[in-house]
Formats: C-alpha cells, structure tokens, sequence
C-alpha cells in the first residue's frame, strides 16, 4: 500500500509539473520574455491564473479565475457542501475575477524599479505595486507603484469599520492595519507610466479584502461557498476612507492603537507583502474563516509569537478568530493593545477629506448617536 501510495503521489508531481511548465511556457511566449530576461521574475504565478483573465496591459494585474477545490460533485461531506470552505459553484469555475476595486500588493523587479525612476540603496525601502489611491473629490482611484520606507515605521493601529447590519444592528464588519511613517511613501503612477508627479503620503493602510466575478458583491452567500478570492492590498488612508464612508455607508472606524515594537512592525509590513506577492489571488476568502481579520491575527501571530506567554496564546484561542466585532478582546488577550482611540472619522485630516464627497461631521454624528458598541 505504501509503495502504491509512493507511486501515485510522485505520477501527481510529474503532472503538477508538467502543467506548471507549459503554463509557464505560454505566459513567457506571450510576455515575449527569455531567461535572460530582466523580467524574468514576473513570471511568478499561481496554479488560477490564465493569460485570458489580463484585464488591461497593466502588467500588475493578476490574471486569476475563479477555481474549485476539489470539485463539488466528489464531495461527499454535507457539512462541506453547506460551508463553501474548500469548493465553488460548478457554474463559475474558471470565471476570472474582478480587481477594478482590490488588487493584492506585488514586489517590483529591480528593472520595473529602474522603469518607474526608484534608486534602490538597500537602505530599507521596500518597492511594490498595485497601491490604491483617491485624490479629494474624486470618484475614481487610480493605481500607483510605491516606495515605503520600512525602517522609519512609527505606529501601528488596528481599525474596524462599524456598520449597520439587519437584525444584527451596528456592529464590526471589517478589519485593517494603519501604519505610521515618519518618512514619506512615495507613489507613481502605475500604468501607463507617469514619473512626472510624486505623490508623498506618511501613512498606509493594510487591508485583505475579497474578490469576486465582476459584476456582483460579496454577500453572505458568496462569502461561504468558495466563489471569492483573498487579496492582500495596500491602500493610502484617503482611498480607504473612501472605501468606507462613500462606497459600503460606515458609521464608524474604530481605532485600536498597538504596542508592538519597531522591529516587529517591519516584521510586520514585511510579512504582509512578502504574503500577498507569493499568494497573489490563489487562495479562498472565506467569511467564517479565511478574511480580513483572521488573515491579520495570521500575521501579528507570525511575528509576536515569541513575545506571547502561554497564557495570551491560550487565551487567544478562545476568541473568535474570523469576526471584526470582536477585535478589542482579541488584541487585549494577545497583549497587542494599548488603548482605544478616537475614530479616523474624527480626526481633521479625515473630515476635510469626507468633507469633498459631502460629508459633514453632523452626518457622522448622527449616525454614532444610533450606535452600540461592543
């Protein structure tokens, strides 16, 4: 039985790699690329993505479909059907996602750096793309490359956006990371190529979010049965109030500031990019399981451990790993909180920035006044 099972998985192995080279074949055929290449990297792929998802000629987009694992008519398990964890809807199999709105973060090569007019000095920069931001009054985000100075991390604060849900009433349903610099990020213009403006910002924020087919949103539904896909992005803090007070109707965003030290901040940041670069869209987003939050419990896990005792990491077992409204306890036991902070919404650079799309303090107000929190 051994021996059978020994021969099965490595026939698998031989088919894995046979279809990962042709695939890898066609992606350098059509990109025109050899070895020898400076772009060779860009190759980097994962096992849903297919030439005929490109949605534009801007090389950062990921080219992913919607994929099934394993398919849903072999699995026998009710409890597996009813959740989505590790399925999809037949009829959507292989149906390319939408990233209009979210876009996983991805490395620069060092000629895509050149390209962009980047000096790399090995000081600490980190150089990505796929960075979304809004300018004031716009409707529209534009993509931008970036370089974030890693090294001159300041803060870290984790923020849930409170809206107002059926039956449920207001309560947390999204989670991200703002982080501080006291050096400024410096974007371009991803495509087509603008290196004429900069664009300099002292804060980022870290978000996972899901995607999906175009056309739709991400519901209850389609947040269980397997037809969304995780992607970790990078957003400036207008884009994001953006996301929040214009597009999905927040009442609030919560602030939670962090204690981590600097050295696990930069552990941090790169944990978050070093993830979504190698991920890209491969993996599930799932809404009891796999989302915004527990994705960043995943990454403080990774690079705190160490500092935990047993008890914080007993502790944080028991919390509920997947749910926003719960962040307060789930950083306390973990030791990561400091203290409750006033919500973004409040802050002045915050409200000047609504203010252009019409939104007043007064109409904050009145919606915190309708609010529980937890």
């Amino acid at each position: 039985m051994k021996k059978i099972l020994t021969k099965v998985l490595a026939l698998s192995g031989i088919m894995v790699f046979q279809e990962v080279y042709m695939i890898s074949s066609s992606r350098a055929e059509t990109l025109k690329l050899t070895q020898q290449s400076p772009d060779w990297e860009r190759l980097n792929f994962a096992h849903n993505e297919d030439e005929r998802c490109k949605q534009s000629d801007d090389p950062f987009i990921v080219p992913a479909y919607i994929f099934s694992t394993p398919d849903r008519s072999v699995i026998s398990s009710p409890a597996l059907k009813l959740t989505g964890s590790y399925t999809t809807a037949p009829q959507e199999h292989r149906e390319c996602v939408d990233q209009s709105q979210h876009r996983p973060v991805l490395f620069l090569t060092n000629r895509e750096k050149f390209q962009y007019g980047f000096e790399d000095t090995g000081d600490g920069q980190i150089f990505v793309a796929n960075v979304q931001h809004i300018r004031a009054g716009s409707h529209s985000h534009t993509w931008y490359v970036a370089s974030i100075p890693v090294k001159s991390v300041t803060s870290m604060t984790f923020q849930v956006a409170m809206r107002r849900q059926p039956v449920l009433g207001v309560r947390g349903m999204h989670s991200q990371v703002r982080i501080a610099f006291d050096e400024p990020v410096i974007l371009k213009q991803q495509f087509p190529i603008n290196t004429n403006e900069e664009i300099r910002v002292n804060e980022l924020i870290f978000s996972f979010q899901g995607v999906t087919k175009s056309g739709v949103e991400i519901d209850l539904t389609r947040g269980v049965d397997g037809s969304s896909l995780l992607a970790g992005g990078i957003y400036t803090t207008n884009a994001k109030l953006y996301d929040a007070f214009v597009t999905n109707s927040t009442q609030s965003m919560r602030q939670f500031s962090l204690n981590l030290p600097r050295d696990r901040m930069i552990a941090y940041i790169q944990k978050f990019i070093n993830n979504s670069n190698y991920r890209r869209l491969s993996r599930h987003f799932g809404l009891f399981g796999s989302n915004c939050n527990s994705n960043q419990y995943y990454i403080l896990d990774k690079v705190m451990n160490k500092f935990y005792s047993s008890l914080q990491k007993e502790s944080s077992g028991k919390i509920v790993f997947w749910d926003p409204d719960k962040a307060y306890k789930g950083l306390k036991v973990r030791g990561l909180l400091v203290k409750e902070i006033a919500p973004h919404e409040r802050e002045v650079g915050a409200r000047m920035f609504l203010a252009t799309f019409g939104i007043s303090g007064a109409n904050l107000v009145s919606q915190r006044s309708r609010q529980t929190f937890n």
